[in-house]
């Protein structure tokens, strides 16, 4: 018996539940991985960023001013944006399955545990909660669906960074084209009226 039973145990003088314990195992998440494999799809692999991408606290960031690098460096930005976002998209999936399950486990588990209180506790709000949540292995499951939340949130507010970045890139790409597209134009049209066209 490891050591976090054993003093949930003298706390408390429960165990963690089997029902609680199989679905804090994530065995879910890891089958539905599993299935999306065997469909022949592939998660996308972490994104190796270039050193010169990286500022000095090793974030990779966007130059100040999109104008003054070469068509090479911006497709080389495009695409390390683009692979990061389409990294991000699958870690975002991931830590909100982690969020939603924890958060399913522990209100499981607050209600297991209000199902053994007394009836006249189970009646009053307070004295329900308060008495589920003397008990450690309820507290240390809300601080993990709070970890996860955390971790959800951090990662989804990333993946919108990716995204804008990606957006502005492409901009800049459209504006090139089109500005080489004028240019081509308006040298055609110099050459139609030399030719009295």
């Amino acid at each position: 018996m490891s050591e976090k039973v054993k003093d949930d145990k003298m706390e408390t003088g429960r165990v963690i539940p089997a029902e609680v314990q199989e679905i804090e195992e994530f065995k879910y998440r890891e089958e539905a991985k599993a299935k999306i494999r065997k469909a022949g799809l592939f998660f996308p692999s972490r994104p190796e960023i270039p050193d010169d991408m990286l500022d000095e606290n090793g974030n990779v960031t966007l130059p100040p001013d999109l104008t003054l690098i070469t068509d090479d460096e911006l497709g080389l930005y495009l695409t390390v944006f683009t692979a990061l976002s389409a990294y991000a998209e699958g870690v975002v999936a991931i830590t909100d399955i982690d969020w939603t399950t924890s958060d399913r486990i522990a209100t499981f588990a607050e209600r297991l545990e209000i199902l053994s209180l007394p009836k006249e506790q189970q009646k009053n709000e307070d004295l329900r909660y308060g008495s589920i949540n003397k008990k450690a292995y309820i507290r240390d499951l809300r601080k993990k669906e709070l970890q996860d939340l955390a971790t959800y949130k951090l990662s989804a507010g990333l993946l919108r960074a990716y995204e804008k970045a990606v957006s502005a890139l492409s901009r800049e790409i459209t504006r090139r084209a089109n500005t080489f597209n004028y240019s081509q134009y308006e040298e055609n049209l110099s050459k139609r009226v030399k030719n009295g066209k």
